[in-house]
């Protein structure tokens, strides 16, 4: 616990780096999403948005005040504030729920044909070198590189692909070479799970999968032939046979299999010691979902599942999974793991829990809803 004499002549920036890392955090996000928002009219709103919007104006003021008595208490004040803050942004995220990709059109609006000064200023882009994006900090969240900033950049842009909008925001997926300026940085993917917004992480998610996709159609599957972009929709089209190639997606399921209060996890066998999570695997032609299930199921751990019930979707551009969660019941077998696919499985309790997945992914989200179930 930091010292009440460390705070004496420290600005309030420089207070902020004495609170503990969850709540800097909490105070970040928040400090960002007002200032994205605090240029939109109501009218540009929708009104569950505004709605939204003003909870977290609200939820703003509370951390922003419990920060300051944080810093500026003495000891036993600080952690009475700081175990108040927890629990009263716990129940929030509880209460509000929150879905996996914004759903609303003000938040994220698809779109691959460019409008008039969309190239510009504040545009977003999601530059990648290989893998990584390039990233800039605003205060301590990475974000991606903007129009302006990537002017000083001295890359070369082997592609560059419009997505659309973000609240109101252009977005662009690039490819370049060349080295970062200083004061940037590159991030791979997982690097920004838990670190960003779940806005950001799917945008940048999509413009990694667009790139790829355009990367590995630039000659025809069919024919040999050149592809070139396709003038009405987001694909590569052959010139000598005409064939049209779409980004890729991959449709898998993941499940949560329950029995009485316990719930089923699993290691894969490539996964480090420790790390446990649910089923998943790749849907196969032919097949529907609720097949799909059955049969991962079975070949991954010898068990029986019935009363399937969809939970949600995620994006998972690794590479370019469309995530299907479900919950399931156990029905009947004994675990068998699949050799060189599954290194263990157990029935575990919410009170023997191993290390599982963020919440920011979904196989956290289907391990939380049933334990919120469970009461």
């Amino acid at each position: 616990m930091v010292d009440f004499a460390q705070f004496a002549g420290m600005s309030w920036s420089e207070n902020l780096t004495v609170l503990p890392p969850w709540l800097r955090w909490i105070h970040a996000s928040l400090s960002i999403i007002r200032r994205r928002n605090s240029s939109r009219t109501k009218t540009e709103l929708k009104p569950n948005y505004t709605q939204r919007l003003q909870q977290l104006e609200r939820v703003w003021r509370v951390v922003n005040i419990s920060a300051h008595v944080v810093v500026t208490s003495r000891v036993r004040c600080r952690q009475i504030t700081q175990q108040f803050v927890l629990c009263y942004f716990l129940f929030l995220i509880k209460r509000w729920g929150s879905s996996m990709w914004p759903s609303s059109p003000d938040e994220f609006s698809a779109n691959h044909v460019m409008a008039e000064g969309d190239d510009s200023g504040e545009a977003w882009y999601f530059a990648f070198m290989r893998d990584e994006l390039i990233c800039k900090s605003v205060q301590g969240i990475p974000e991606p590189i903007t129009a302006d900033d990537f002017r000083w950049f001295d890359v070369e842009t082997r592609s560059k692909h419009f997505l659309g909008h973000c609240a109101n925001r252009p977005c662009f997926a690039l490819s370049v070479k060349g080295a970062v300026p200083e004061g940037f940085a590159k991030l791979g993917l997982r690097g920004l799970l838990g670190r960003t917004s779940q806005s950001l992480f799917y945008l940048a998610g999509r413009a990694k999968q667009v790139i790829d996709w355009h990367q590995t159609n630039q000659f025809c599957g069919r024919c040999g032939e050149s592809m070139q972009v396709h003038g009405a929709d987001r694909a590569m089209q052959c010139g000598a046979c005409r064939f049209i190639a779409y980004p890729r997606l991959s449709p898998s399921i993941i499940v949560l299999i329950t029995k009485g209060d316990e719930m089923l996890l699993a290691r894969n066998a490539a996964w480090p010691q420790g790390m446990y999570s649910t089923l998943a695997g790749f849907v196969e032609a032919g097949e529907s979902i609720e097949q799909t299930v059955h049969r991962e199921v079975m070949e991954e751990v010898g068990l029986e599942v019935g009363e399937l019930k969809y939970f949600g979707s995620q994006s998972w551009p690794f590479p370019n999974s469309l995530m299907l969660g479900f919950h399931a019941k156990y029905v009947g077998g004994d675990i068998v793991c699949q050799p060189g696919e599954i290194a263990d499985a157990q029935w575990y309790t919410k009170d023997t829990l191993p290390q599982i997945p963020p919440k920011t992914a979904i196989s956290g989200w289907l391990i939380q809803e049933f334990i919120d179930q469970l009461g």
